[in-house]
């Protein structure tokens, strides 16, 4: 498990790295353009979220209670958040990280666009990862020799993230598959 940040990105949608997927995408009718003012809206939401002063500050927190955790020989990398690692594909994705299926952008777009809590809402019956869903609990592991004294800075970020999501953690059982 890498350190859980998000960086907000204000980029307009100018093109589409996902060329062959629209394409997909308009074949089953759907109209890209509106998918696109989804995006961007969906942009807004995010930074409105996740822009304020006080979660930077956190997540600035987060960072530096990383570095700290790391000992004077190592070198102390900087961690890229998925955004950032996803470079221009983030202005593609719905939330900035989730890839959707025809389907699910039918959903989508089927919805209030003034609501978004109904679009979530709805999306959640077609994106079924984890269970039970409208509350997913999702199982986390350590890789065996993940040193102790580094292990709260995983807690913090996952309690970062419970606190501002309807996802919460727990850590994973014999049940869980592939964890």
């Amino acid at each position: 498990l890498s350190l859980l940040s998000l960086v907000l990105l204000s980029t307009s949608i100018l093109g589409s790295p996902l060329g062959d997927y629209e394409k997909e995408l308009k074949k089953e009718g759907l109209n890209v353009g509106k998918i696109h003012k989804l995006l961007i809206e969906e942009s807004k939401e995010v930074e409105e979220e996740f822009g304020s002063k006080d979660v930077q500050t956190q997540l600035s927190k987060l960072r530096a209670h990383y570095a700290a955790s790391c000992p004077a020989n190592e070198t102390v990398r900087d961690v890229q958040t998925e955004l950032e690692i996803n470079g221009d594909l983030t202005k593609d994705l719905f939330e900035g990280d989730i890839v959707l299926t025809p389907k699910q952008w039918k959903l989508a777009l089927d919805r209030d666009p003034e609501n978004p809590m109904q679009r979530r809402q709805a999306l959640s019956q077609a994106i079924q990862l984890w269970k039970p869903m409208g509350a997913p609990v999702i199982p986390y592991t350590f890789e065996y020799g993940f040193p102790n004294d580094q292990k709260h800075i995983i807690y913090e970020s996952l309690k970062f993230w419970e606190q501002r999501t309807c996802i919460k953690f727990r850590p994973a059982s014999p049940a869980d598959r592939a964890v």
